[in-house]
């Protein structure tokens, strides 16, 4: 029998996913339940943008899109939630996580952050979470890191690459039809190309590719999908529970 039993079970409840956001479990057996997620991520946006905290920082009845990415992304890369987060894992995310999957002009990544660490400053206030304050505090001062990181293509992932071409090749990559319609126009280009390549022997010349560095005009190139197609889409990462 552990000496403080207590604590053991509030342990326990944190590893299945259960807290300040989810009433149910998100882990079962280590893999994460689709819905109850959902829940999760919808209460913590919700709570958000009604929060003194979050009007402070969404104008125009905007949605606190970062948030839900950072949370959804925390789930299926690190298999971590609010109440688990370590600042190790805070920085995984923003340097190594979000530069790979999310695409972001510079000019908006510092908004990006100013949004993260109201976030957490409304959960430290209301939900007194242990980390909270801490994880707003460093968040705040990767400003400068996240920013970099983000606008340095030698970080972004071959999902991101491929978003970024199809938007700036005019397509719409925020649907499943944009997404297909890039990928016929794509796979139609490198087909031609090899074609040609068959045609004349001497010519050894890389098929035509859309540039891949040019910034997206949308700062989440995939919000209009499901959790499902993103998923698919971006592909994940779970950290051993």
């Amino acid at each position: 029998m552990p000496k403080e039993p207590h604590h053991s079970m509030d342990d326990l409840v944190i590893a299945v996913g259960i807290g300040c956001f989810s009433k149910k479990p998100l882990f079962f057996n280590g893999e994460l339940h689709e819905k109850n997620a959902e829940t999760y991520l919808q209460n913590a946006t919700r709570a958000f943008a009604n929060s003194v905290e979050g009007k402070s920082v969404l104008e125009n009845d905007e949605e606190p899109w970062m948030v839900y990415r950072f949370l959804e992304l925390a789930l299926d890369y690190l298999g971590v939630t609010v109440e688990s987060m370590s600042l190790a894992d805070v920085e995984e995310l923003i340097l190594d996580v979000f530069p790979r999957k999310v695409s972001s002009e510079a000019k908006k990544c510092n908004g990006m952050i100013v949004q993260l660490a109201a976030f957490w400053r409304f959960v430290d206030r209301v939900y007194d979470v242990k980390l909270a304050s801490k994880i707003a505090a460093r968040l705040e001062k990767l400003k400068g890191q996240f920013r970099d990181a983000m606008t340095d293509s030698s970080n972004f992932g071959l999902a991101k690459s491929m978003v970024m071409a199809g938007n700036a090749a005019g397509f719409d990559m925020t649907t499943q039809e944009g997404l297909n319609d890039f990928m016929v126009a794509y796979n139609s280009g490198i087909t031609k190309q090899n074609q040609q390549r068959t045609d004349s022997p001497q010519t050894l010349q890389p098929p035509t590719r859309a540039p891949m560095q040019t910034p997206p005009p949308s700062v989440n190139s995939v919000t209009g999908m499901s959790r499902k197609q993103r998923k698919k889409l971006l592909g994940k990462k779970k950290k051993k529970r």
